[in-house]
């Protein structure tokens, strides 16, 4: 399931925020679940083997927008896409945005414009899509003083594809609790760029462009709704379908 919400600023003046603001875009999803629902998926989430995932992403803000010293204003309207394969996320997330007088996007009153529901696309067994945020897959390794390095792969080495596909199909089991049936493949079909965003401290690397998937139609749904790669719950891995 996916949705998009289109808001507003509420004081008439622009929604200002830092650059690097996906940590606010998660805290406001946070704050708009259920406390039962929030602290779940902060305390235990979804979980396959040692795995635990969200199993939900999102976009960047989308609209007209200026940068200032490092901070970004965006004019009303302005909308969010979220998107989920568990419904009742999404439905308590709207259930509570429609309850509420307004609503705080960092430290900004924000108030709901409209609300609409995506229509699911029709997918084939190869299917172009592009990243509306950049995916990401890394390994965590060691060097001889012990010292964590985290390595990012590019879409260009074989470990992209390969972690990818891996980090998909433990999605899959922590959500349905069974192995997905079939196969699911991606590589690089042009325009490819490499983006560094920082999340609070951290800096993390990903790709956007466009990429051809393959794989059964049940299991190119769940990617859609899920996001693809790591880091999904933190602004990372939604893609759109290209017609």
């Amino acid at each position: 399931m996916r949705i998009t919400v289109r808001l507003k600023n509420i004081t008439g003046e622009a929604l200002k925020l830092p650059i690097h603001y996906n940590h606010i875009l998660q805290a406001f999803f946070y704050r708009n679940f259920k406390e039962t629902t929030a602290s779940f998926l902060h305390d235990t989430g979804f979980r396959s083997s040692k795995r635990v995932f969200k199993l939900f992403c999102f976009s960047r803000i989308e609209g007209n927008y200026e940068i200032s010293n490092d901070e970004i204003y965006f004019s009303s309207p302005f909308k969010i896409t979220v998107s989920s394969p568990v419904e009742n996320l999404l439905n308590e997330f709207v259930t509570s945005l429609i309850k509420k007088k307004y609503l705080m996007l960092g430290k900004n009153r924000v108030g709901v414009v409209d609300i609409s529901i995506h229509k699911k696309p029709v997918f084939s067994r190869k299917q172009k899509i592009y990243f509306l945020t950049p995916v990401t897959v890394y390994t965590t390794l060691f060097s001889k003083s012990g010292k964590k390095k985290t390595y990012y792969y590019s879409p260009f080495e074989s470990e992209f594809a390969e972690l990818i596909t891996k980090n998909l199909f433990k999605k899959y089991e922590a959500f349905y609790r069974k192995h997905p049936r079939g196969s699911f493949s991606i590589k690089p079909a042009g325009g490819l760029r490499e983006k560094i965003l920082k999340y609070r401290n951290f800096i993390i690397k990903g790709w956007i462009g466009k990429f051809e998937i393959k794989g059964t139609p049940k299991l190119l749904y769940f990617a859609y709704d899920a996001g693809l790669g790591a880091k999904n719950s933190q602004g990372f891995g939604m893609f759109e379908v290209m017609k």
